[in-house]
């Protein structure tokens, strides 16, 4: 190793080679003068403690420390893992450690170290016998064609699919595992650290001939007793690092879309909602007694399904949820809709999770289970029959959001602020994370996923005087991402990723950590010579992530520019220089660099590779009403939608579009030629209602060569939903940006819609060959026998995906 930074020098000597006074050794001059003690009837925890120990030891000696049953009197030093008999007389007691914490006791001869273990899948019965195929049994139980509980299908996969989980004995994710956190503190003193899940880049192992552990009596609890980390482990070592990083739950808690599973099977149109006097499926009926009366049996299924009752129930809303039925909507359940979809539904779910508490109550009565609802999406605001008032003892709100935004949407915050002038104790609210932007469905680049500031103000608002803890759902590797066969992880760009994972993680255990202390510590051991200019490119990350900017990449919009990618590598290349072929932290960077190498690709891929299209300009503007036979728009030519899967023009119905340019504003019109008009879905009447996403409806995606991109959506009822989330003004919200002039006319045989764009609202000019605008315009059909999507520029995928194939529009020279 080239250029070791003297505080890298400092660092190692006081990690490697700082002797304590009174110690008790381990290792002399190479050799193992210690020897490890478990019961042999230990659970699978303390084993795994025990292990994992043992071959972290042996990295930094070469000696191997040997696992007994009982001590052999060979060496003078015992290492005792977890807590029995022979612990207990030494002086281990665990009675006064809170949630699954540990204590470590170093006295004379004796290193002990344990803490709580709870084995939660064998605590509850849950085993491969009634989790493999669960669904089959599930449907087998309840005689019912109903969704299982979500998450059972994720205990089965790592109960008998995955390696990790079934090579460690227990589930790393779930399970308390005190003992093992004890032995990862303990290998904290002697310099361990273990930044990222790979084994061999990953973690940090000093070079020592010579191990001792300092005496001590120590007692470490975390700050929040559920830190779960919603997420499949790709292998053995994917797992230990997250329980390197001390997550797990101390109480048995699992969260699932539960009001939305006896709609799944389709089995029962009483349950449903009434959409365009329809049976909607994705629509609960949350006000109905058929609802109500079959959920409650649903979840009577659910408690008669394993050998014991689990200690918590779900009436969590469906994932999605977005539309009231029509008879609901009548009775004065869509009363919030100025809240838009931070809390619409709020007042509505609210009256079905009360109702549901007092029912299931009423069936078991005396029961001690906790009763969870989501605060999520459309029902994220505090309903209005909670104003002053506390929620139910026996019910926890888990609220959902995405810390890696609240920069953007500070309102976030205050809501959730709301929220805990709802609770008396902490265990009434959990914190419910979604870290979703490397996964292959986000349209974000692979840059540096750093936002330290933000985290940082999490832990100063979510408290363990307020909340229980945290559920954090991470996402699979972002697309293209490239796994070599010993390194198989689910975690996306764990090279990027890593060190927010770290953080995060250190911050559940102790909100008060110093995080620019462990940052800092960080860089040193990680990066070693190229810690300063490593430093440097993950704050140029930050602050790109940073940007008053949507998280969206196209050719000309988003917080990531294309200027960016060069200082980017620039940076990195610095960072290179200062490290030596071979070396491990050239090993690191460039894992780095395999990961980032998509990006030297991403503005190239990003240019448009729709159709060039032509708007032809007019002197003067015109009034919208839907009129395509008036003079501006004759001799104008107009575009066919094709189907946006198979871009085959479809012969039953046909979409068209045409456009023309003023000087001051751009317009469409917008031809859905209908032979089933009597079947057309326009429930929705009202302004920006998102229950335009269940009728039918066209959709208007600009882009223009600023970066602005208004997305505007119509039915045939002339019910319009715009926004513009690019907006850089960012005291506006997305739904500030309003379109001025429309109109919507229906004929016998087909419906029309006519639409003024002015440039002033976009701050844009007019399309031109040097700065053409994107466009995408898009036809959803619902008055067919199924769902049909068609679109000017088809991309293959849903409406909001593949920027690139938007169209290029300009104009002629008039």
């Amino acid at each position: 190793m080239k250029h070791t930074p003297a505080l890298l020098t400092i660092l190692l000597l006081t990690l490697c080679i700082s002797v304590p006074l009174s110690a008790a050794p381990l290792v002399k001059d190479g050799k193992a003068t210690a020897e490890i003690v478990i019961p042999k009837d230990a659970n699978p925890i303390v084993k795994a403690a025990a292990t994992e120990f043992q071959g972290i030891i042996a990295k930094m000696s070469g000696a191997k420390l040997d696992i007994v049953n009982e001590p052999t009197g060979k060496v003078k030093t015992k290492v005792w893992f977890g807590e029995n008999e022979m612990t207990k007389k030494i002086g281990m007691d665990l009675k006064e450690v809170k949630h699954d914490g540990y204590k470590i006791i170093v006295k004379g001869d004796d290193v002990i170290a344990a803490g709580v273990d709870n084995e939660w899948y064998k605590h509850f019965g849950l085993s491969e016998d009634n989790l493999y195929r669960v669904q089959d049994k599930w449907l087998k139980h309840t005689g019912h064609n109903w969704r299982s509980p979500m998450f059972m299908e994720g205990l089965y996969n790592q109960c008998r699919e995955r390696d990790a989980s079934r090579s460690l004995g227990f589930h790393d994710g779930i399970d308390s595992t005190g003992t093992l956190f004890a032995a990862y503190a303990l290998l904290e003193q002697l310099g361990f650290r273990w930044y990222m899940p790979f084994a061999d880049i990953g973690q940090v192992i000093p070079e020592k001939k010579d191990i001792s552990v300092a005496d001590q009596d120590i007692k470490s609890e975390p700050a929040f007793r559920y830190r779960n980390w919603s997420h499949w482990r790709g292998c053995r070592d994917e797992a230990m690092w997250f329980k390197s990083l001390g997550g797990g739950m101390s109480e048995f808690i699992f969260f699932y879309h539960a009001a939305g599973r006896i709609l799944d099977g389709k089995e029962d149109p009483e349950c449903a909602g009434k959409v365009n006097g329809q049976a909607d499926f994705r629509v609960p009926k949350l006000s109905g007694e058929k609802f109500r009366s079959t959920f409650l049996q649903y979840l009577e299924s659910a408690n008669t399904f394993y050998p014991k009752m689990l200690p918590y129930v779900s009436f969590n809303q469906p994932d999605g949820w977005s539309t009231i039925g029509d008879e609901d909507v009548a009775n004065g359940w869509d009363k919030l809709k100025e809240r838009g979809d931070s809390g619409r539904y709020s007042d509505y779910a609210w009256d079905f999770n009360a109702n549901m508490l007092e029912r299931y109550n009423q069936k078991y009565p005396g029961n001690q289970q906790r009763k969870a609802f989501y605060a999520y999406s459309g029902t994220v605001g505090v309903p209005t029959q909670l104003s002053g008032k506390f929620i139910p003892e026996d019910m926890t709100c888990v609220f959902a959001n995405t810390t890696a935004y609240d920069h953007l949407n500070p309102d976030f915050i205050g809501i959730m602020k709301e929220w805990f002038k709802c609770v008396k104790q902490p265990e009434q609210f959990i914190y419910y994370d979604y870290l979703y932007d490397r996964g292959p469905h986000r349209n974000y680049p692979p840059t540096p996923y750093i936002f330290t500031e933000s985290l940082k103000q999490l832990f100063k608002n979510v408290t363990p005087d307020k909340c229980q803890g945290f559920l954090l759902e991470y996402d699979a590797p972002f697309g293209g991402m490239t796994k070599p066969e010993n390194q198989n992880t689910n975690i996306g760009c764990p090279a990027q990723t890593h060190v927010m994972m770290y953080l995060y993680s250190k911050l559940m255990w102790d909100p008060k950590v110093d995080v620019d202390k462990l940052l800092a510590e960080y860089y040193t051991l990680y990066y070693g010579p190229a810690a300063e200019e490593m430093k440097a490119l993950d704050k140029f990350g930050e602050e790109i992530w940073m940007r008053k900017a949507p998280r969206r990449v196209t050719a000309s919009s988003g917080n990531f520019k294309e200027e960016d990618v060069t200082k980017l590598f620039d940076m990195f290349g610095k960072a290179r220089a200062k490290t030596e072929a071979g070396s491990i932290y050239a090993k690191r960077l460039d894992r780095l660099a395999s990961e980032m190498e998509p990006l030297k690709r991403l503005f190239v891929n990003l240019h448009r590779k729709g159709p060039t299209i032509q708007a032809g300009r007019y002197a003067e503007d015109t009034k919208c009403d839907g009129d395509f036979t008036k003079a501006f728009w004759k001799t104008v030519p107009s575009y066919p939608l094709k189907d946006m899967f198979t871009s085959a023009k479809p012969d039953h119905v046909s979409t068209s579009v045409a456009f023309r340019a003023t000087p001051t504003a751009f317009y469409l019109a917008i031809e859905c030629r209908e032979p089933k008009m009597d079947r057309l879905h326009d429930r929705t009447k009202a302004r920006d209602d998102s229950g335009i996403w269940s009728d039918d409806f066209v959709e208007i995606r600009l882009e223009t060569p600023t970066g602005r991109m208004p997305v505007i959506n119509i039915n045939p009822a002339g019910a319009i939903f715009d926004q513009d989330t690019t907006d850089p003004n960012v005291a506006n919200l997305p739904a500030f940006y309003s379109v001025t002039d429309y109109a919507v006319k229906k004929h016998a045989d087909k419906w029309c819609v006519e639409i003024r764009i002015d440039y002033a609202s976009l701050g844009a000019l007019i399309p031109n060959v040097s700065a053409p605008w994107g466009m995408q315009v898009s036809h959803q059909r619902l008055a067919g026998d199924k769902p049909e999507f068609y679109q000017l520029s088809p991309t293959g995928k849903a409406f909001n995906k593949n920027f690139e194939m938007m169209a290029n529009i300009t104009t002629n020279k008039r």
